[in-house]
C-alpha cells in the first residue's frame, strides 16, 4: 500500500469545493432576444433578458438597505384569499418588504387579510383567472405609479425573490427602454416571476384591450397570454 497516496474522499471533496467556488463566483449571463410587439409604436421592440441565476437564500433575513440601489420596483403577487395568512404574510414579512411598492392581487372574500396591501380584482376567484389578475396588476401600475417606479415585477406566491440579485441585474438595463426580464421557455415566458421596464409597461398595458394582440377576457394561461402580448 502506498502511504503517500491521497485518499479518494479528500480528492473528491477538494474538487467539489472548487466547483462550488467557481460556480458561486461566475457572473450572471444575459441572453438578449428581441421580439416585435404589435402596438402603436411599430418601431419599438421589447428586449427579453433571460434571468436564471443560481438561487441563494440567505440564512438570516436582513432588510434591504435603502442606499443599496436607486432602482424603484413595484412588486405584485396574484394570490388566493385563503392564502393571505400563510403565503401572503410570509412574503410581506420577508422579501416583499424590500419592494418600493408591494401589492397582493386578490378578490373580496370572508378570509382575513392579515394587514396585507390587497388590491381587489373584480373577477371570480379561480385559477383560470390568473390572466385577469396579472393584467390588473400591470394596469394598476400603469394608472398610478409610472412616475414612481422603474420596473414592475410579477411574482407567484410560492416564490422567493432575492432582491439583491434582481437589483444587480436590472441595474444593467435602462427602464426607459422596453425590456422584459424573465426565464424564457421555448414558446413562452415562464410565469413564476418576471419584470417589465417602465417603457414595456407603457407599451403592453394598452394592448390588453386590443384583441388582435392580447386576449381581452379574463381566462387563459397567464404566462402564455403574456408571451402572446
Amino acid at each position: 500500500m502506498n502511504r503517500n497516496r491521497i485518499p479518494k474522499q479528500i480528492v473528491a471533496a477538494f474538487f467539489t469545493a472548487c466547483i462550488f467556488v467557481l460556480y458561486d463566483r461566475k457572473e450572471t449571463l444575459l441572453d438578449l432576444n428581441s421580439f416585435r410587439t404589435q402596438d402603436a409604436e411599430p418601431t419599438q421592440e421589447i428586449v427579453h433578458t433571460d434571468f436564471n441565476p443560481p438561487s441563494r437564500i440567505p440564512d438570516r433575513y436582513v432588510p434591504l438597505k435603502k442606499k443599496f440601489s436607486k432602482i424603484r420596483v413595484m412588486c405584485f403577487v396574484p394570490i388566493r384569499p385563503r392564502d393571505y395568512g400563510v403565503a401572503g404574510r410570509s412574503i410581506y414579512d420577508t422579501w416583499g418588504s424590500r419592494c418600493n411598492f408591494l401589492y397582493f392581487i386578490g378578490t373580496k372574500s370572508e378570509y382575513p387579510e392579515h394587514g396585507l396591501p390587497v388590491l381587489y380584482n373584480n373577477y371570480t376567484e379561480s385559477y383560470n383567472n390568473l390572466w385577469s389578475k396579472t393584467k390588473f396588476g400591470f394596469q394598476y401600475a400603469y394608472d398610478h405609479l409610472m412616475d414612481q417606479v422603474d420596473w414592475v415585477v410579477k411574482v407567484d406566491d410560492d416564490n422567493y425573490l432575492i432582491m439583491e440579485n434582481l437589483h444587480r441585474l436590472l441595474a444593467k438595463l435602462d427602464p426607459e427602454e422596453p425590456h422584459h426580464v424573465g426565464f424564457q421557455r421555448p414558446t413562452q415566458v415562464a410565469g413564476a416571476a418576471y419584470a417589465l421596464s417602465r417603457k414595456a409597461v407603457k407599451m403592453v398595458v394598452p394592448a390588453f384591450q386590443n384583441p388582435s394582440v392580447c386576449r381581452v377576457d379574463s381566462y387563459g394561461a397567464e404566462d402564455q397570454e403574456m408571451s402572446n402580448c
